[in-house]
């Protein structure tokens, strides 16, 4: 019994030891397969880590690497291994390289650098190094590096040295002081250049916005705090304003200011501050010297006889005008300035003035005479100088000056003149008639006795024929020496030979009826057609004028003394038909010569005045004809006269 009881119980624990067996294979199984659950995550967290492994030997060859460092190398796996690492690295990296390697081998701790290495093709990355050698047991002992591409890092930070380099230049080269305010932590970063405008160095309070405060003038403090707190409290987009400093020197100081919010808190309120101060004294004190040069300019212009007008260059229009002409125009100032030039002008149409200011512009000023129109429609006779300037647009600065006396003055000086002349005439013609009296009295004496002999004898039967030849013989030739006493006259009076000169016709006769004009207080009214092409005659210049003058006279005596209106002279200068000669042509619209005197009005002696001599034209023709030309008239009754008179032209 005992021995069967003993087999059964051996059995049992054979049995019990046979589960226990299976139990056991099982966790051994499920450890297995934990195990291999585990090594390949592993291997899989190895391979594909975000960052390369590398085993190295003591001579530095790569015996181990992880798919992530082989594809950081552009190579595959088999090629990696085997190769020395430091041939992976820049050149100029090199030396960093081995220092580091060798400071490894001989320590415990973690050693780290940045490495430009090779990523194939060509091409290299940055990669952050970390190596730490392991020495377990002999047979284990290598460097471990751990390797991460830092390239993007890199390149942020190789751009962040570069804004600062360019800052930092930008800084130095500026005149400007730059501060920057954390209003978090209340303390001011200000540039070396701040500091060499406030005329302060560093101190305690430098880095604090109580430094601002005891620089700024304390009259100016308070709009300089007003600024700040709206821009603060988000009422305006940027701070500015010019301040005085609180100068050591005694000298006034302005500084400008301007700063901007570069960064909020989530409720919007301002940080940080940055901003810039900038020495403005030189501007300001050319701003101050523009406003007293201003205010004199004012002051000058207020208080001016003259009218004085700036003109806008675009359009015309009056821009400002002052008292003076104010007063002169009889318009108010506001009317004065919706008003253009052409507005005012009496004597040129719109056109013509556009013209004139055109040719002003391209030429820079002009001085010249014309008339404007009153409020009350006076047309008063003005002396305009006008300048240009390219400033603003274009502008026109003008200078007027009010004839109206001038002009009256002048024709008094005229009239005491021409009565003068009238008189110096009287009294040459009291001479010249003597004269011609005492050179007549002779041979007319002479015709009278020998006239009345000759009747004597006739009356008495002609008994002797030769004596009564001899006295008609003697009254011819005393006749004779009568006309020679005259035509040796008119040839005193012609002046003999003419010395002349290449001149311009054109000129000679602006200047002529300029001479008229300015002595004729507005009687008449000219037109010229002049031949800009006209090519120099040959003339005495002061002759030719005084023809001229002769001429123009007459028509506006001829006109005034008919109360003729409009009047009107027309100057006409042109080439004669044949090429040769240059002709004149003067015309008037007065009451025109009738035939009979039209055929006598060259005469000497001869005239339809009452105080005229009857030189004046047979003097004029002379003259003409001494320079080789010709002088005649043209008139019909009622239809005005024009007289002619041609010039050779220069050789």
């Amino acid at each position: 019994m005992l021995h069967a009881k003993s087999a059964d119980d051996l059995l049992h624990e054979v049995q019990v030891l046979q589960i226990e067996l299976k139990m056991l294979n099982e966790i051994l199984r499920q450890s297995q397969v934990a195990l291999e659950e585990s090594r390949n995550r592993y291997i899989s967290f190895y391979e594909f880590a975000p960052v390369g492994y590398l085993t190295l030997t003591h001579a530095g060859q790569i015996t181990e690497a992880n798919l992530t460092a082989a594809t950081l190398f552009g190579l595959g796996r088999k090629k990696l291994l085997g190769r020395r690492f430091d041939s992976l690295v820049a050149t100029a990296d090199r030396e960093r390289w081995r220092h580091c390697f060798v400071s490894a081998l001989g320590r415990r701790s973690t050693q780290s650098l940045d490495l430009k290495l090779d990523h194939g093709n060509g091409s290299w990355f940055y990669g952050e190094v970390q190596l730490r050698h392991q020495d377990d047991n002999a047979a284990q002992s290598a460097i471990r590096i751990v390797l991460s591409d830092v390239t993007s890092r890199k390149q942020t930070e190789e751009q962040g040295l570069a804004i600062k380099e360019r800052l930092e230049l930008a800084l130095n080269a500026t005149s400007d002081g730059v501060w920057d305010w954390d209003l978090r932590s209340g303390t001011i970063y200000r540039s070396p250049h701040y500091f060499d405008i406030v005329e302060l160095g560093p101190d305690e309070d430098s880095r604090n916005f109580s430094f601002f405060k005891k620089t700024i003038h304390p009259d100016d403090l308070p709009r300089a705090l007003k600024a700040i707190e709206a821009h603060i409290q988000g009422k305006t987009h940027s701070i500015e304003f010019e301040y005085r400093l609180a100068s050591r020197s005694g000298e006034p100081k302005w500084i400008n200011s301007r700063s901007m919010a570069v960064e909020r808190d989530t409720d919007g309120k301002p940080v940080r501050i940055v901003g810039s101060i900038r020495d403005i004294t030189a501007r300001k004190q050319i701003e101050l010297a523009l406003v007293e040069r201003e205010a004199q300019y004012r002051a000058a212009t207020e208080t001016a006889a003259d009218g004085i007008w700036m003109v806008d260059a675009a359009n015309g229009r009056l821009l400002s005008v002052n008292d003076a002409y104010v007063r002169r125009s009889g318009y108010r100032r506001e009317e004065l300035l919706t008003m253009r030039l052409s507005d005012i002008e009496a004597d040129e149409s719109p056109e013509a003035v556009r013209v004139h200011m055109e040719n002003i512009r391209n030429n820079g000023s002009d001085l010249f005479e014309t008339r404007h129109r009153a409020k009350d429609g006076e047309v008063w006779p003005a002396e305009m100088s006008i300048s240009y300037w390219a400033t603003g647009g274009g502008r026109f600065f003008c200078y007027v000056r009010d004839l109206t006396d001038r002009k009256r003055n002048e024709a008094v000086r005229q009239e005491v003149r021409a009565e003068m002349e009238d008189a110096m005439r009287f009294h040459v013609a009291s001479q010249t008639v003597a004269a011609m009296a005492h050179e007549l009295n002779q041979p007319l004496n002479a015709v009278a006795t020998y006239s009345l002999a000759a009747l004597h004898m006739l009356r008495n039967g002609n008994p002797k024929p030769n004596r009564l030849l001899h006295a008609l013989e003697s009254n011819a030739q005393q006749a004779r020496r009568a006309g020679d006493v005259v035509h040796d006259l008119l040839e005193f009076l012609s002046t003999g030979e003419v010395t002349t000169n290449p001149e311009d016709l054109n000129d000679i006769v602006h200047t002529a009826l300029y001479r008229i004009e300015a002595n004729s207080l507005n009687l008449f009214q000219s037109r010229l057609e002049l031949d800009a092409n006209l090519p120099p005659v040959s003339a005495n210049r002061l002759q030719v004028e005084k023809v001229m003058g002769n001429l123009i006279q007459n028509g506006i005596e001829a006109m005034h003394g008919f109360g003729i209106s409009p009047k009107n002279i027309v100057i006409t200068v042109r080439t004669s038909t044949d090429g040769k000669m240059a002709q004149v042509t003067v015309r008037d619209s007065g009451p025109g010569i009738d035939a009979k005197t039209l055929h006598r009005i060259f005469e000497p002696f001869f005239t339809t005045k009452q105080k005229g001599l009857g030189m004046g034209l047979a003097i004029s023709r002379a003259i003409i004809e001494a320079h080789g030309g010709q002088l005649w008239a043209e008139s019909e009754p009622g239809a005005g006269a024009s007289f002619h008179f041609t010039l050779p032209f220069a050789p």
